[in-house]
Order: C-alpha cells, then sequence, then structure tokens
C-alpha cells in the first residue's frame, strides 16, 4: 500500500473531483462488468490509462493498462479481481491525499 504520491502541485486543487470521478468510474464498471459489457470497460480503462499518471497515480495508470488487456482476453475473472482492487487503490488513495 503506497503512503505518498507525487501530485503535481498545479493540480492538488483538482484531487478531490478527480477522486470522486474515479468512484464514478468504479460503479460504471461494475455494471460493466454485471453486463460483460467488453467495450465499454475497455474504453474506461483506456481512459484511467491515460490519465492516471498525469494526476500523479501512476497505480490508476496500471489498473487502466490491465482492465484494457483483460477484456481484450475476455477474462472475467481478472477483470472483477482488477475492479476490486482499483476500488482498494482508491479508498487507498484519498486517506493518503485528501
Amino acid at each position: 500500500m503506497q503512503t505518498s504520491y507525487n501530485i503535481p502541485p498545479e493540480l492538488k486543487d483538482t484531487i478531490p473531483g478527480y477522486l470522486s470521478r474515479r468512484d464514478q468510474d468504479i460503479q460504471a464498471l461494475k455494471t460493466f462488468a454485471a453486463n460483460e459489457d467488453f467495450a465499454s470497460m475497455r474504453s474506461l480503462g483506456h481512459k484511467l490509462k491515460g490519465n492516471g499518471s498525469s494526476f500523479g497515480f501512476d497505480q490508476i495508470t496500471e489498473f487502466g493498462e490491465q482492465i484494457m488487456k483483460a477484456c481484450d482476453a475476455k477474462n472475467m475473472l481478472e477483470i472483477n479481481r482488477l475492479i476490486s482492487s482499483f476500488e482498494d487503490e482508491v479508498v487507498n488513495i484519498k486517506s493518503v491525499v485528501l
């Protein structure tokens, strides 16, 4: 579990909103997973891959990439594991930075 993050100073004020949107992403991923909507999960994974590191959260970028790969393989077991781990990571990030 990470205890510090390299958040760019100019983005510090945007972090609460950014993390709130990740909560929305988690709920969306759960809905997409329940419907086995691989295209929507992959699209959301791509978004996470693209924005996590920009805000100082490399783990979010990694989760996005892993979600994309699991969707390509249509591996629901891995997707569900990743969603749970992603949710845990967002909770951890909040406990550290908010």
